[in-house]
């Protein structure tokens, strides 16, 4: 009677074997003393409760979801038919920046070419269709179905629905569970895929950069270490 809802499941280890809040504070470019003293009791301690609270809300922050709409498509909602992903009937987009919802209905014409409600001329799939305060849309290469209709989302309404329909918690420990609803099972269970790869990848990076300033801050104090060790003795005349 309803519209269909599938639930989608992914789980991921979150370990931080870094300073309590580096993570998150690295990307703002703060120094590691900040962070020590966050950690510490210092002035940011009472914002930053625990490193895998902070690592939760990297999880679900918008800048993760914004990656995730845009790497599958998100921002095309089908309406009909429900079984299709976005990405089997829209290969790319050129959207406008901010756009309210539009809900476009795709039919296909003589010559397999394709015209769109408030767009500009016919597209074969695979081809290109300019529509009115949405932007250029790409078809898929098909097959499609002769018949479709898709609500198009601008990027922040995209981001809210995806914020909206997943949850993050802790399951115990480290280990942190991703629930999402979508309109078809694929996407419910892409959605908290790419985010855990989004989250890993911004990790990985993180974490070298993280490296490579304790490598210089090491290096720093080997160089002092060995002039206090040898240190320069002055040239001494006698007359």
């Amino acid at each position: 009677v309803g519209p269909r809802h599938f639930p989608g499941t992914a789980t991921v280890l979150v370990l931080n074997a870094n300073d309590p809040a580096g993570s998150i504070l690295s990307r703002f470019g703060l120094a590691g003393d900040v962070a020590a003293g966050a950690s510490g009791g210092g002035p940011l301690g009472n914002v930053l409760k625990s490193p895998l609270e902070t690592e939760l809300k990297i999880l679900s922050s918008r800048d993760v979801l914004g990656e995730v709409v845009d790497s599958l498509g998100l921002q095309a909602r089908v309406d009909e038919p429900r079984t299709l992903t976005p990405r089997r009937l829209v290969a790319g987009a050129s959207y406008l920046p901010s756009f309210r919802k539009r809900t476009v209905t795709f039919t296909r014409g003589a010559g397999g070419t394709y015209t769109a409600d408030g767009g500009a001329g016919a597209a074969p799939p695979g081809g290109e269709i300019a529509i009115a305060g949405v932007g250029r849309v790409r078809l898929a290469a098909g097959p499609l179905p002769e018949r479709f209709r898709i609500t198009f989302l601008d990027r922040e309404d995209a981001i809210t629905r995806i914020d909206d329909r997943l949850q993050v918690e802790k399951q115990g420990g480290e280990l942190v569970e991703l629930d999402y609803t979508g309109p078809d099972s694929v996407t419910a269970a892409e959605v908290p895929n790419a985010v855990i790869a989004v989250y890993l990848e911004r990790r990985r990076t993180v974490d070298r950069g993280q490296n490579a300033r304790r490598l210089e801050f090491l290096e720093a104090k080997a160089d002092s270490a060995a002039g206090e060790l040898y240190p320069r003795t002055a040239a001494s005349s006698t007359i």
